[in-house]
C-alpha cells in the first residue's frame, strides 16, 4: 500500500515539514535530501532513524518503513563530515584581487548572462560598450579569446537591508542541476577556474580546520600542493603579487572562472578556497549556507576593483547598511553547462556555443526544494533520456560506488550528444 512521508522530527523535536511529501515508492536517498533542505545543512549530515534503527541504502522507503513509522533525523556535525573537503578546498585558490577599476556612468543596464564573443567589442550591443574597457581590464587568457562569455549588468537602487545580487553562501557552480526533480547534470561548471600560484605567506586557517593537529605544518601542506606546478618555473618578474585579507600570493596564470567587480564597499564577500567537487559539498543550485560557521567570516569586496574568483570558491552578496546605487559587473568565461533562457538576456549579434552550453528553457529555481534525484517522471523527453542513464544508481556515483565525472560525461554525451 502506498503512502507519504509528510513529517519527520529532530532528536530535540522539531518538526520537519516536507512539500510536497515523499512518496513511498521514492528512494530513501530523496528522503534524506528533501530533509537536509528543508533543515538547511547538507545532505552528508543527515542520517534517518526509525526508532533506533538507522535507514541506510537507497531502496523505496516502503521497503524500510511503514506508514505509521515515526522519523527521526539525526544531524552530524559539519566539522565531522566535511572536514577533509575543506582542508582540500583551502590548498586551492579561490579568488584573486586583481586591480581597481572605473565603471561608466549608470544608465539603469540590467542584463544577466548574456552571450558574447570575448575579445569582439563588436559582439556586444552597442548599448553596453561603455563597459568594453573594464571587459579588456580583465585581460582575458589567449584561449578565451573568440570564444563565447557571458556578461552581466546591474544597475539599480538597493535598499538598506538589502542584497542587489543572490545572498547567503553558495557556489557558482550549482554541483547538481536538477529539472522537475530529477537530475540533469552532476558535473554543471559556471566559469570552472583554476589558477597557478605560489603561496609567500600563510592563508587564514578556516575555523573547520582549528582543530587538527598542531603540530601539522599548514603552509607545508600548501607548498607540497603546487611543487612542481608551472608556478614554480615562472620568475617573480613574470608574476603579479595579490595581496587581501591577510593572505598573499603570486598568481601566474588565471584559467576560465568569473571576473567580477561592485562600485559599492563591502557588498560582497568571498572565501578563498575552492572546492574541488561541489556536489559532494553544497545544497540546490551550490548553497552553501551549512558551512557558513565552519567556513569562517570571509573577506569583504572592496569598491571599484576587480576580483577573478572559480566557480567553485564560495561568496555572497552582501545586505547593504544604507541605501545605495550599485553598479555590478560579471564576466564569466566560456566553460558554462547550461544557459537558463528564462533567467538570461539574450543578444541577437551571438549565441550560447551549443558544443560547450546547454539551452535550458525551464525555470531554475521551480526544483529547489525537490533536491532528490528520482522524483516522478513529468513528461520531459530531456530529462527522461538523462534519467534513463543513471536508473538505479544513486547520485553521481556508479554503481560500482566509483564517482568518475569523466565516466558521467561520456554516458550523457553518448546519450545525448556532446555537453
Amino acid at each position: 500500500m502506498s503512502f507519504l512521508v509528510s513529517t519527520l522530527h529532530t532528536t530535540s523535536g522539531q518538526d520537519v515539514c516536507l512539500e510536497p511529501p515523499v512518496a513511498s515508492d521514492e528512494p530513501l536517498e530523496d528522503l534524506r535530501r528533501r530533509a537536509a533542505y528543508a533543515l538547511r545543512v547538507g545532505v552528508r549530515q543527515v542520517t534517518l532513524l526509525s526508532g533506533d534503527k538507522e535507514l541506510v541504502g537507497n531502496c523505496p522507503v516502503a521497503d524500510v518503513i511503514d506508514e505509521a513509522a515515526d522519523l527521526t533525523v539525526l544531524l552530524q556535525p559539519v566539522h565531522r563530515i566535511y572536514r577533509p573537503q575543506v582542508e582540500e578546498a583551502w590548498e586551492a585558490v579561490g579568488f584573486v584581487k586583481l586591480q581597481r577599476v572605473v565603471f561608466p556612468p549608470s544608465s539603469g543596464i540590467d542584463v544577466n548572462m548574456m552571450p558574447f564573443r570575448m575579445g569582439d567589442k563588436a559582439s556586444l550591443p552597442e548599448e553596453l560598450w561603455g563597459y568594453w574597457p573594464l571587459i579588456e581590464a580583465c585581460r582575458l587568457p589567449e584561449e578565451e579569446l573568440g570564444k563565447v562569455g557571458f556578461l552581466t549588468i546591474q544597475e539599480t537602487d538597493v535598499t538598506a537591508g538589502d542584497a542587489q545580487r543572490r545572498p547567503g553562501l553558495h557556489l557558482e557552480s550549482p554541483g547538481v542541476v536538477m529539472s522537475e526533480g530529477r537530475v540533469l547534470l552532476t558535473m554543471a561548471r559556471w566559469g570552472a577556474g583554476l589558477a597557478g600560484f605560489r603561496v609567500k605567506e600563510p592563508k587564514q586557517v578556516p575555523p573547520i580546520l582549528e582543530s587538527l593537529d598542531e603540530d601539522v605544518d599548514h603552509q607545508a601542506q600548501i607548498d607540497d600542493a603546487v611543487a612542481g606546478s608551472e608556478a614554480d618555473d615562472i620568475s617573480d618578474e613574470d608574476s603579479e603579487d595579490s595581496e587581501d585579507g591577510g593572505t598573499k600570493w603570486i598568481h601566474t596564470r588565471l584559467q576560465g572562472g568569473i571576473y567580477t567587480a561592485s562600485t559599492v564597499e563591502n557588498s560582497a564577500k568571498f572565501w578563498d578556497l575552492r572546492f574541488s567537487d561541489p556536489a559532494d559539498v553544497c545544497g540546490p543550485l551550490g548553497d552553501l549556507e551549512h558551512m557558513r560557521q565552519a567556513l569562517g567570516p570571509g573577506v569583504a569586496a572592496e569598491a571599484q576593483t576587480l576580483y577573478w574568483m572559480s566557480d567553485a570558491t564560495p561568496h555572497e552578496s552582501v545586505p547593504l547598511k544604507e541605501d545605495a546605487h550599485r553598479q555590478y559587473f560579471r564576466l564569466v568565461t566560456s566553460s558554462v553547462s547550461l544557459w537558463y533562457s528564462k533567467h538570461s538576456t539574450e543578444n541577437p549579434l551571438v549565441k550560447p556555443d551549443p558544443s560547450l552550453t546547454r539551452i535550458v528553457d525551464t525555470d531554475k529555481f521551480q526544483d529547489f526544494p525537490l533536491v532528490g534525484p528520482s522524483m516522478k517522471r513529468r513528461g520531459s523527453d530531456v530529462g527522461d533520456k538523462i534519467w534513463d542513464v543513471f536508473h538505479g544508481t544513486e547520485l553521481g556515483y556508479f554503481p560500482d560506488g566509483v564517482h568518475d565525472p569523466s565516466r558521467e560525461r561520456k554516458l550523457l554525451e553518448q546519450q545525448l550528444g556532446p555537453l
